[in-house]
């Protein structure tokens, strides 16, 4: 077997269960109304509305959490043990949402059921997120982990656009009644009916040899560790680093892209058709220059290209969104989530092999699992809630842009002081 055709049997079974695994995590979003419907007391719509997102929010704040354990286990047992042990968890917590009675059943007993279950969704995905991406870096060659994450990155975006098309599928092809009562479970079905197929190939797979040698390594080891405190600065340094990268991606992701059909529809008065048509498109257009944008960070580096992709994005959200709110169309709309789709294509592959790179490969799993998660919490989770509420308290549309803006100056300013290549 050739090296290339190694490298890409040892990234299949990782992106394969990235992909539903994140699909898995992404179609909450989009039935969020009718599971109100399903799983609360009926009467007060706005009431389980706002249940409904407060478990959603509850699964983006227990990623912390689940990064630490997640990432203690893959330093430790290894990245293909907390990789299968993710992926069985999150197929456990979509097999509870997707076969839980409704709240007509077993009363208050169904919200219990669909909480604990989204709660098991985030946790499993926080450790997703920080194992994947090393086990990935540490069976790639240096020049070819560019592609490696485009790759990467194409099973998570694909699968909100496959979410997406589910989404309109169910209330498309299926009665009003027939989507509410029964149809807003197949997404999920298909999900756990897949699962099998990623948990068999998660456990078959190679482990980090990297990951091998240093374990080896620390057994063997006949003289003193370094210090505690240089060992924790580190870690600490790289954390905050991978934090302030993550603050132009993250409100580009859930700004620009998963909560602007929202936006479009209340404040521009769009009709609903146009974003989602406008978010298809773009969300498409990222995940085809991916890896072509992968490839281009193995050939000129990855600082160069976190840089130029910070910079030109954070420089282009303001006007391309004053634009959008003096002329509110599908071609405007397209212009500003196009042009930041493209900087994220060209930001995300040489981020997240700058990122791995950052750590030593004892407490890889752990740090940039740990500053991800808190990274995306920091600049994205909260970020429609706290435009929403700047818009409303100053009625100044350009909020998210502003917003998306000031994080993009934060990665700049954190990117021109990398020094390690990846």
């Amino acid at each position: 077997m050739s090296d290339r055709a190694a490298t890409r049997s040892r990234m299949l079974p990782i992106i394969v269960g990235n992909m539903f695994e994140w699909f898995d995590f992404t179609i909450y979003g989009f039935f969020a109304t009718t599971i109100a419907h399903q799983f609360f007391p009926p009467g007060d719509e706005q009431a389980a509305l706002l249940a409904v997102a407060a478990t959603f929010g509850a699964a983006i704040v227990i990623r912390p959490i689940g990064a630490v354990i997640f990432g203690l286990i893959g330093d430790s047992w290894g990245r293909k043990t907390s990789l299968t042990l993710s992926f069985a968890l999150m197929a456990l917590g979509t097999a509870m949402i997707g076969l839980a009675p409704t709240y007509a059943s077993v009363g208050v007993f169904a919200a219990v059921i669909l909480v604990v279950g989204r709660l098991l969704q985030g946790f499993s995905a926080s450790g997703e997120a920080g194992s994947a991406l090393t086990l990935l870096f540490e069976t790639t060659p240096p020049k070819q982990r560019g592609v490696a994450m485009g790759w990467l990155n194409v099973g998570v975006y694909t699968a909100i656009v496959f979410g997406s098309l589910a989404g309109f599928a169910v209330n498309k092809l299926l009665s009003p009644d027939d989507a509410l009562a029964w149809g807003w479970r197949l997404p999920f079905l298909f999900g756990l009916l897949i699962a099998p197929i990623g948990l068999y190939m998660r456990y078959r797979m190679d482990e980090s040899q990297e990951f091998l040698d240093a374990r080896e390594r620390a057994r063997t080891a006949s003289v003193a560790a370094p210090a505690a405190d240089g060992n924790a600065r580190q870690m600490l340094r790289a954390i905050a680093t991978v934090i302030g990268l993550m603050a132009f991606s993250a409100p580009v992701i859930y700004l620009i892209l998963i909560f602007m059909p929202g936006f479009a529809v209340r404040e521009l008065k769009l009709e609903q058709t146009v974003p989602m048509l406008s978010t298809l498109i773009s969300s498409t257009l990222l995940v085809l220059l991916l890896v072509p944008m992968g490839w281009l960070s193995d050939r000129v580096g990855t600082k160069p290209l976190i840089v130029l992709a910070s910079a030109i994005g954070t420089a282009l959200v303001v006007p391309l969104m004053w634009h959008l709110t003096r002329a509110p169309s599908l071609a405007s709309l397209l212009l500003l989530q196009c042009a930041l789709c493209i900087c994220l294509a060209m930001y995300l592959p040489s981020c997240g092999a700058m990122m791995a790179s950052l750590f030593p490969v004892p407490r890889r799993a752990l740090g940039f699992g740990l500053g991800y998660n808190l990274g995306a919490i920091v600049f994205g989770a909260f970020a429609p809630f706290i435009t929403a509420w700047l818009i409303q308290v100053s009625g100044d549309k350009l909020m998210p842009a502003w917003y998306v803006m000031s994080g993009g100056l934060i990665s700049v300013l954190v990117a021109l002081t990398l020094r390690k290549p990846a």
